[in-house]
């Protein structure tokens, strides 16, 4: 790691056109070298039921995401990918769509896929049940990384929902 680095700098911004609809768009770019890391554009739509339909397009650069080293903390994660287990992304752009679904007032389910439109291919997908556990959500989650299986299971507070504790095998 070099620490004397300027790091990151990122920034996402969400519109509220309906209580129905939401659009965002997020960027994270390398002060030092002055290019794009990460860019997100989506689109979310919620039904009266409380299903939720994401899509999204995402660009990623060469990168290791270093949200927990340059925050102090995951508390502010701009993109949702960053953690205490450090991932390294290869430059790829993909669409990834997901679907939230209620099962009942403590279930909850969510299908995750993501499709790497430059190797033409299914490179992510994840299922997911999410149980309500009072002040925490807890969920178990199945799913595929290019060809890994991965099995997490996450807890996270719900008045701090971008903040997890999780284990992944």
């Amino acid at each position: 790691q070099d620490y004397d680095a300027l790091g990151d700098f990122g920034n996402r911004l969400e519109f509220f056109p309906t209580r129905k609809l939401k659009a965002w768009a997020m960027a994270v770019a390398n002060l030092d070298e002055m290019d794009l890391r990460r860019a997100e554009l989506g689109l979310s739509v919620i039904r009266d039921d409380g299903i939720r339909f994401d899509l999204a397009y995402l660009y990623r650069d060469n990168y290791t995401p270093r949200s927990t080293v340059s925050m102090g903390s995951s508390l502010l994660d701009l993109t949702g990918e960053h953690g205490y287990l450090e991932r390294e992304y290869i430059e790829t752009q993909t669409i990834r769509g997901q679907v939230y679904f209620p099962i009942n007032e403590k279930y909850a389910g969510r299908i995750r896929l993501e499709y790497d439109l430059e190797e033409m291919e299914l490179s992510q997908q994840f299922y997911e049940l999410i149980r309500d556990l009072h002040c925490w959500m807890g969920s178990l989650a199945v799913g595929e990384d290019n060809g890994d299986l991965t099995v997490m299971v996450m807890l996270s507070l719900k008045a701090y929902p971008g903040m997890k504790i999780d284990v992944g095998m």
